[in-house]
């Protein structure tokens, strides 16, 4: 089955998306932010928008394929320890 969708759709889902995350970033008691969706759906488009759109610093890691990565966070998720080991 293929699926067609115009623009002005596109635009509006995207409007309608980042607002739902503008408001989840505004909650003083959120929860962790979980995006899910099928293969080649905008997931990491979508982040990658909103916190160019809505934070002054953003990292991004991709943990597919890169072991080095995958062990840097393995250990645990201590913040300071992360960034300050080399690469």
């Amino acid at each position: 089955m293929f699926f067609h969708m115009n623009k002005e759709k596109k635009m509006r889902m995207k409007r309608n998306l980042m607002e739902k995350m503008r408001k989840w970033k505004a909650g003083e008691d959120r929860k962790p932010l979980l995006v899910r969706g099928v293969r080649q759906c905008g997931k990491t488009w979508l982040l990658k928008e909103f916190g160019a759109a809505c934070y002054a610093d953003v990292a991004y890691f991709n943990f597919e394929g890169n072991e080095a990565l995958e062990e840097r966070f393995a250990r645990d998720l201590d913040v300071d320890r992360i960034v300050a080991e080399p690469v």
